[in-house]
């Protein structure tokens, strides 16, 4: 039995094939020079593509609030309720005492770069506008100083404990800020240091909790003796920054810039493609009538 004829190979070479290379029309010094206008171009537009997507995500300066005028805490919020996008942020006075022996150390604050530590008190803040001249009162939070280590924060509450605190009703000024995530002390050495400010969980280290209580804290601003007794240092005091907004057209344009960037270079290659091929026709055309 005879074996089946073996298929006759396929000798026909590509259409393309040989020289010149398409990646030796590319290195020609035409198609260099068109190269790196193209790039000049689609730097252009790849700085337009920048450009329009830095303006596409702005801040909102029209919604921002006016957090800098100094809003008496009674008119802004009351005692139990979750702060607003009014009340977070804002600047207040409050008429309040603060509270002896009530002292707390919270870690993890930045201030000014570094990162230290926080001492925060109990106060009994007002209700109402101090013009009425209410008697409700509510538990206050307050952020009194900072200090760079928890030893500093824990001589600084000796200090203020040995100067003894006014039990005298004062306006103080501060800024609002809203509850943090509750966390578990820790202890440093033989300090508690507490991870956040949640007015709730201070409310079983209080000793003489009032009914009620601010849901957000207070972080003092003017000094009222405090941090001159204790040797604390100002808290930072920065406001909220505006919402920020998506301009939608700005981030479209965007993207049309990045994709010309691509069409020119695509553009470029497809050239190089063509000069290939029309070279390659033009030998093809030349054996067909050498063996014509």
């Amino acid at each position: 039995m005879t074996s089946a004829p073996a298929a006759p190979k396929n000798t026909k070479r590509p259409r393309y094939s040989g020289e010149p290379t398409l990646g030796q029309i590319m290195r020609r010094p035409k198609w260099i020079f068109a190269l790196i206008l193209v790039l000049s171009v689609a730097s252009g537009f790849a700085w337009l593509a920048q450009w329009q997507l830095g303006n596409a995500i702005t801040l909102d300066d029209k919604a921002q609030i006016d957090t800098e005028s100094v809003i008496p805490l009674a008119e802004l919020v009351e005692p139990a309720q979750p702060l607003n996008d009014v009340a977070a942020g804002h600047r207040v006075s409050i008429n309040a005492s603060l509270v002896p022996n009530e002292f707390v150390i919270v870690g993890n604050r930045a201030n000014s770069g570094a990162v230290g530590y926080w001492v925060v008190t109990q106060a009994y803040a007002e209700t109402v506008a101090a013009e009425h001249d209410t008697k409700e009162l509510a538990n206050l939070a307050v952020a009194i100083g900072w200090a760079a280590t928890a030893d500093e924060a824990a001589a600084a509450i000796e200090k203020l404990e040995a100067a003894g605190i006014s039990e005298n009703r004062t306006l103080y000024e501060g800024r609002l800020n809203p509850l943090e995530t509750p966390g578990a002390p820790e202890m440093q050495g033989e300090l508690m240091v507490y991870p956040s400010v949640v007015p709730a969980q201070l409310l079983n280290l209080w000793q003489n909790p009032l009914p009620t209580t601010y849901a957000g804290y207070v972080v003092l601003e003017a000094d009222n003796g405090l941090r001159a007794v204790s040797g604390l240092q100002a808290i930072d005091s920065i406001p909220p920054t505006p919402p920020e907004t998506v301009n939608w057209i700005n981030l479209f344009y965007g993207l049309e810039w990045v994709l010309f960037a691509g069409f020119a270079v695509y553009f470029w290659v497809r050239l190089c493609r063509d000069a290939h091929e029309r070279e390659h026709e033009l030998k093809l055309q030349e054996e067909e009538k050498l063996n014509g």
